[in-house]
């Protein structure tokens, strides 16, 4: 089974997330678990007016431990599936099982989780 960790908005713009530096080294951890196994990793970054491209706050936070060689999506909605790419990402790569984590899961992770792509793309890999 080929897992991949997926990273959500762990960007400069949402520095005021609750427990930044725990939560920081808790995902550093993962993503250095993944790194070693040599599994994929995939970090998705929110683009709106308060985190337009390439601006500072829309940068990974810099103690955050990703990789020029990682994944990268843009998302413009909290739904890390919707126009992303990552749907395609996964299936292409046979990812069968992903983790994840990031900020402000009470929304993004939420509605990643209960996105249709998702269960339909779950169901795929399994059968």
């Amino acid at each position: 089974m080929s897992e991949a960790l997926i990273v959500i908005d762990m960007q400069n713009g949402l520095e005021d997330v609750y427990q930044r530096k725990q939560l920081i080294n808790n995902i550093n951890k993962r993503i250095d678990q993944y790194r070693s196994k040599r599994k994929p990793l995939v970090f998705l970054q929110h683009i709106d007016e308060n985190m337009p491209v390439f601006s500072r706050e829309w940068s990974l936070f810099d103690d955050l431990h990703n990789q020029a060689t990682d994944r990268y999506f843009n998302k413009y909605r909290p739904d890390s599936f919707y126009q992303t790419g990552l749907e395609s990402f996964l299936k292409l790569n046979k990812i069968s099982s992903i983790e994840l984590c990031g900020a402000q899961t009470e929304l993004n992770i939420v509605l990643t989780l209960l996105s249709e792509p998702l269960f339909i793309w779950a169901f795929k890999s399994r059968f």
